[in-house]
């Protein structure tokens, strides 16, 4: 319901934006053509001035008149260089020849006005405003450049400001994006965001994405793991792999972030304000919902928790989908610890009240994702989307939220998270290939393995604890990936476990991939003919104690309602349904 409402107020404001670009291009294009009829409605005045001007002089051939340079020239050779080919065209003379189409330049203006002595600029500007016949307008104010003003009795320039100048034609312009949080984003030279094209033609509305074309406010920093609360052993990240060839990290990428700080410093240097934005009214009233009922839960019966804990289930849920803004969270205290949302998951800001498991995950996962400043709902942030049946999906190597995957544990990984897509499980760092299902480091063993079953590997899936195949060797060497995961037999690292929908198990999602926590190898087998060169290693893994539970049931169940609903609806609009 949440998610309907969400995705209905995004498409007004879509449209209200759109009627706001055409209205401001009427105007841009109306102001353009006055300026314009303003500018030529000059020229041929001073062309009068200067045809008027020229005749006198023919009378008096001894007399000269000077440029604004100050060498000599004849009227004949001053009408040459003024000289118009049409009403609204002027022959450019040699001083104009670096201005640009739409403008006028100093000299140029000069060149229209009859010069007996060497001007400067001053003169020449006030010469032009006494060259106007009384139809003419003077120069509106708002066309003066900046810092010049205009004399109340005399309505000329200023001795001691800069001469007026007329400015360039207004040419039409277009707004700078408008996002949904009702700010204006600053316009990228260049648009990141892929075309989404559809086998029925449709395009998929996009919600604002980028991470180039954000303000200060919306950008993400790229994020990395940071030893999660949740991680048993107290695993801490690994510094990653550094390419051989080049020496540069492999994953150009992706980087390590943390929050370092709780609630982090950008969000401690917003104050306040009085000021409440229109579009972000339905947002604010969830988040202001979900604080209330949080506070209700201190001292609330036995039955009336059950009902607020399923309310705010909900309501997490419900925001996971919402667009919010920095501002807006600051405005309902949302990251402080006493009363926003560290309230559920932290014990020393809980007050007493024990929240279910789940919740606490889920508040804890929409926690870090707001700390890092990731206020996108698109499921597929961060994705190239291809065309059905024609492109695959890939991942924007622009995208500044990427996640790097080289090290052990958690990291800011929450159990239970879920993902639509194997490339989107890679976005966030929780697995380090597109296709391949171990990750890992030589000499660090296995960072993760994503269980997807198949046909001709003998996995097995007992829940908490599973039997896993390396990858087939066919020359009688043990391949790069099986070898991860002897590595980590002898070390001893813990290995995020993914599963995927694909794989035929109870306890597979019902769709995509969700992250179940950590496991670990404690021990192998070789499968088939031993004395065949074809080696398949099978290996042990078992989950490591002191772990929330896995999320295949209600009410825990991930991916939740919102999400299955999201993905759906994503696969509609791009034409795969």
């Amino acid at each position: 319901m949440g998610n309907e409402v969400s995705s209905l107020t995004d498409e007004q404001r879509a449209e209200h934006r759109n009627a706001t670009i055409a209205r401001m291009d009427a105007r841009a294009a109306e102001a353009a053509a006055a300026e314009k009829s303003r500018l030529v409605a000059l020229i041929k005045t001073r062309d009068a001035r200067i045809a008027e001007q020229a005749a006198a002089d023919g009378a008096n051939p001894r007399q000269l008149v000077r440029s604004s340079k100050g060498d000599a020239m004849t009227p004949q050779h001053r009408m040459r260089d003024v000289s118009m080919t049409s009403d609204e065209t002027p022959t450019r003379s040699p001083a104009a020849n670096s201005v640009e189409d739409g403008e006028t330049g100093d000299d140029v203006l000069r060149a229209f006005q009859p010069r007996k002595e060497p001007n400067d600029r001053a003169t020449s500007s006030k010469s032009l405003q006494s060259a106007l016949p009384a139809h003419v307008e003077e120069p509106d104010p708002k066309h003066l450049q900046p810092g010049q003003a205009i004399s109340q009795q005399s309505g000329q320039p200023r001795k001691d400001e800069i001469p007026a100048q007329i400015n360039p034609v207004i040419k039409p312009t277009m707004l700078p994006p408008i996002d949904t949080s009702g700010r204006s984003a600053v316009p990228a030279k260049e648009s990141s965001t892929p075309e989404i094209t559809t086998s029925v033609s449709a395009k998929r509305p996009m919600p604002n994405t980028s991470t180039t074309e954000q303000s200060s406010t919306l950008k993400t920093p790229k994020r990395a793991a940071l030893a999660s609360p949740q991680s048993p052993d107290g695993s801490t990240p690994c510094s990653g792999l550094v390419s051989k060839k080049t020496g540069k990290s492999e994953l150009s990428s992706a980087a390590h972030a943390t929050i370092e700080e709780r609630p982090p410093a950008w969000y401690k240097k917003l104050k306040p304000g009085s000021r409440r934005n229109p579009d972000e009214a339905n947002a604010s009233t969830l988040l202001g919902r979900l604080r209330s009922d949080i506070k209700k839960c201190r001292g609330a019966t036995s039955a009336v928790l059950e009902q607020l804990f399923a309310t705010i289930r909900d309501e997490l849920h419900i925001l996971a989908f919402t667009k919010v803004s920095d501002q807006l969270l600051r405005e309902n205290r949302m990251l402080h610890n006493e009363d926003g949302l560290p309230q559920i998951f932290d014990g020393k800001f809980s007050n007493g009240v024990t929240f279910p498991w789940d919740v606490m995950a889920d508040a804890e996962e929409l926690y870090n994702k707001w700390c890092l400043q990731d206020f996108e709902t698109d499921l597929l942030r961060g994705i190239k989307r291809g065309k059905p049946g024609v492109t695959v999906d890939s991942i924007d190597r622009e995208y500044k939220g990427r996640a790097t995957p080289k090290f052990h544990g958690n990291g800011l990984l929450i159990n239970g998270q879920w993902w639509p897509t194997q490339l989107t499980v890679v976005r966030d760092g929780a697995h380090g290939a597109t296709i391949a299902g171990i990750s890992g480091a030589t000499g660090e063993g296995a960072y993760s393995c994503v269980m997807s079953g198949g046909s001709t590997y003998e996995d097995e899936d007992h829940g908490e604890w599973v039997l896993y195949c390396g990858t087939d060797s066919k020359d009688g060497t043990v391949t790069e990936l099986t070898q991860r995961m002897l590595e980590s037999v002898e070390n001893g690292e813990p290995i995020r476990l993914i599963r995927s929908s694909q794989l035929k198990s109870p306890f597979a999602p019902e769709i995509g991939f969700r992250y179940d926590g950590l496991y670990k190898a404690v021990s192998y087998e070789r499968l088939g003919d031993p004395m065949s060169i074809e080696q398949r290693h099978r290996f042990r893994l078992e989950r490591i104690t002191g772990q929330a539970p896995m999320r295949g049931r209600e009410p825990e169940k991930r991916p939740t309602k919102q999400e299955l609903i999201a993905h759906r609806n994503d696969k509609r609009l791009r034409g795969f349904t």
